[in-house]
């Protein structure tokens, strides 16, 4: 049986729902493209094949590359490892009112070094 596409909103302590599941990646692309502000306590949509992350959507894109910086981090991980990332960042002290592109900002600069 053909593993479907798993389209999951993550929130910022690494909480997750399934949103939905797609044949193809372009339907899942579809789809978190038209949440808009559905999932406000979820910002983060990753789609998934099997357990192996295959597209990270962030707020902050590689202006060369033009991919989500988040993506270039995480495409090809585990979701769970980006799940305890966000678990983890999200218990920092200077994060507690963070909105989502300040917290972007902190994961990003932690796990780029």
């Amino acid at each position: 049986m053909k593993q479907k596409f798993k389209l999951y909103q993550l929130s910022f302590n690494g909480e997750y729902v399934l949103d939905s599941e797609h044949d193809t990646i372009e339907e899942a692309e579809e789809t978190s493209a038209d949440l808009g502000s559905k999932w406000v306590f979820y910002p983060w949509s990753v789609i998934v094949k099997g357990k192996t992350i295959v597209e990270f959507c962030g707020c902050f894109i590689n202006l060369k590359t033009k991919i989500p910086i988040l993506d270039e981090i995480f495409k090809g991980k585990r979701f769970t490892t980006a799940c305890k990332a966000f678990n983890k960042a999200s218990k920092q002290k200077e994060l507690e009112s963070a909105d989502c592109y300040e917290f972007e900002d902190y994961l990003i600069n932690k796990l780029r070094k």
